[in-house]
């Protein structure tokens, strides 16, 4: 069988925009999602006091989104919310390059 598959420059078979947009986004959700979980059972706690204490619940030791910067981790152990950010293509918190904070392009997964 020969599949072929054509995609549009800039953007991810996957449907996640720009192709550093959408490899954050599977990082961010893949923390969350994956890795925090693991850890939490591991370690029974809410909240590892820092990110790259996740990473051996990833597949990857990096810690830094595709635009060089350190994904930030917040967490709320009162309320047991967490939630892992990128701050997308400028690096710069709360802005119209970000997403899941009421702006465009922020790229946050909570849990």
């Amino acid at each position: 069988i020969i599949a072929l598959c054509i995609v549009q420059p800039g953007r991810s078979m996957h449907g996640h925009g720009t192709t550093k947009t959408g490899v954050a986004r599977i990082a961010v959700r893949k923390f969350a999602f994956e890795a925090l979980p693991q850890w939490q059972q591991a370690h029974h706690a809410v909240c590892p006091h820092d990110i790259v204490e996740l990473t051996p619940y990833m597949n990857s030791d990096e810690v830094r989104d595709p635009w060089g910067q350190r994904f930030v981790l917040v967490c709320d152990a009162t309320n047991h919310r967490v939630a892992v950010i990128s701050r997308g293509p400028d690096g710069e918190p709360n802005d119209d390059d970000d997403d899941g904070s009421g702006n465009i392009d922020d790229i946050v997964a909570s849990w």
